[in-house]
Order: C-alpha cells, then sequence, then structure tokens
C-alpha cells in the first residue's frame, strides 16, 4: 500500500485545563454542510480509486490540489516505471466520517476519516482496515472540491473531534490560552522532534511513541544510512508546512491537524551520475 499513501498530515490532541468558550453558532448560511461534503468524499474515493486501477494520474487532477496532487501523481508514474501491479479493483468505503465546521464564506474546508482495507503486494485489495484522516478544501464558490491532503489513522487510539447536535464540529483559535500547549507551536515542536531524532537517534519532545514519531524517526534513519553505506550524503531537515487546524475534542481536548516540510538533500559520490525527480516538496 506504500505507493498509494504518498503524504500525511500529523495529528496531535491536546490536552485542556479549562474550558475553551462557548461552542461556535451557527451561520445563518453555510458553504458546506455535512451531508453535502459526505457526497463529495463519496465523489473523490469513485475517482481516486479509478486513477490506481488504470494508473492514470491526470484523473486526480480533478480531485485534488497541492501537494497531494503532485504527491499522488508521482507515485503512480513511479509504480508504473517499476512495473508495480495496478489496484485491482477499488477499495470499499467501509464507512466515512465527517467533520464539517460552520463556514459561512470562503475559502472553506472539513476533514473527513475514511475507513477502506489494505492492498496487497498484487494489487488486490485485503480484509485487513486501513483508515485515513482527508483534508478537502474549497477556494471559492465556483471552484471544485478537492482533497489537498491525508494522514493514516489509528483508529486503537483515535482523535475524536466533537460533533455537536446540528452536525457541526467547532474550530477553535491557534494560540488558545485555555490549553496546556499553545496549539501553534505544535508544527515547530515535532519539527524539531523529528530533526533532533534524526540526527542523534533520540529524539526530544512531548510526543508518544507511533507511526508519525518514534517510527518515522527511525525509518529515516534507516533510509539514511542505507544512503551512506552506498557513498552518498544525505541531509534531512523539517519545518512546519502550510495547513494547520485546531478542532474542539469530544473529551475536551484540542484535536490539532497540521502538515510538516521536508528537505531532502543528497550529495552524490565523485565520479557517479545521478538523476532524481519527484514532488517539489514532500510532507509528513
Amino acid at each position: 500500500m506504500g505507493r498509494f499513501a504518498a503524504v500525511a498530515i500529523a495529528l496531535v490532541t491536546l490536552v485542556v485545563t479549562a474550558c475553551a468558550g462557548l461552542p461556535g453558532q451557527s451561520a445563518p448560511v453555510d458553504v458546506i454542510t455535512p451531508s453535502r461534503a459526505d457526497k463529495v468524499v463519496h465523489d473523490y474515493w469513485s475517482v481516486n480509486e479509478q486513477a490506481f486501477t488504470t494508473y492514470n494520474p491526470d484523473l486526480l487532477i480533478k480531485i485534488e490540489s497541492t501537494p497531494l496532487l503532485e504527491a499522488q501523481a508521482a507515485s503512480i508514474k513511479a509504480a508504473k516505471a517499476a512495473g508495480d501491479p495496478m489496484l485491482k479493483s477499488a477499495r470499499p468505503l467501509k464507512k466515512v466520517t465527517i467533520y464539517v465546521p460552520h463556514q459561512p464564506s470562503y475559502p472553506a474546508q472539513f476533514i473527513a476519516l475514511v475507513e477502506t482495507v489494505k492492498v496487497d503486494g498484487s494489487g488486490n485489495p485485503t480484509q485487513e482496515a486501513m483508515d485515513f484522516y482527508y483534508r478537502f478544501a474549497q477556494p471559492s464558490e465556483n471552484a471544485p472540491w478537492k482533497a489537498n491532503f491525508f494522514v493514516l489513522a489509528n483508529l486503537d487510539s483515535p482523535a475524536r473531534i466533537a460533533v455537536g447536535r446540528d452536525g457541526f464540529v467547532t474550530l477553535i483559535s491557534p494560540g488558545d490560552a485555555s490549553y496546556v500547549v499553545d496549539p501553534k507551536q505544535l508544527p515547530g515542536s515535532l519539527a524539531r522532534y523529528l530533526n533532533s531524532g534524526v540526527a542523534s537517534g533520540s529524539p526530544q519532545g512531548p510526543f508518544a511513541p507511533g507511526h508519525l514519531t518514534t517510527d518515522a524517526v527511525t525509518s529515516l534513519r534507516k533510509y539514511r544510512d542505507t544512503m551512506t553505506k552506498l557513498g552518498y550524503t544525505v541531509d534531512l531537515s523539517y519545518q512546519p508546512g502550510q495547513f494547520f487546524d485546531a478542532y474542539r475534542g469530544a473529551d475536551g481536548r484540542a484535536v490539532v491537524l497540521f502538515n510538516l516540510q521536508s528537505t531532502d538533500k543528497i550529495a552524490v559520490p565523485d565520479g557517479l551520475g545521478f538523476c532524481a525527480c519527484w514532488p517539489g516538496w514532500t510532507s509528513r
């Protein structure tokens, strides 16, 4: 499934120390409703699966925007070049959970939890669960809704976003002072955690073990060490990216979603020709 999952958003929850104000009030007219968002996700999934069953990256232009578009298109091109098998059939949508904040104007966005299955080495969907949080955005009234990022979800310890009786969720301020950690500090903190982990093997920061923290550091160091043995010099670094969304959690916490931009500099050994092509930037 690796080639089908090219990017991710970091997802972190914060413990709240006090009530963070009253829930957001409904706007007179919302540009997107939960029911409409559900249809957007189902339409997206249909085209996304078609793109991977045909290895046709042009289909992704209809449903995705940067940076997800570049990463997914590159994934398809790389898989075709390597002769990897295409997705044999569309993965089923086991369940879709929509998180839509009240939004009276554009740009607008929402989050969707998509529950589906993994794919085996031959391209066949399996019975093993695989889940994603997708971020969808619409920049203006006449623009289409497109997915611009996703992250693998861990439903063994899910990030539970609070959904109100009207079906909408509440966005919170990036600098909300009622939380133990300022939400807006998280992107920089995780970037420093990954950078320190890659450099020393012992990442420093207030983050629990997981596939986006300790596992990511282990994977990055293994990649760097493998390249070093081949004679290359690799310099990896992370910095905050362009996305940041903070939602009120169901248990009083803040659920914060953001992306990090990575820089991967590779020095080629003397006498060896080298050409590497991938999207202008990748993220975790």
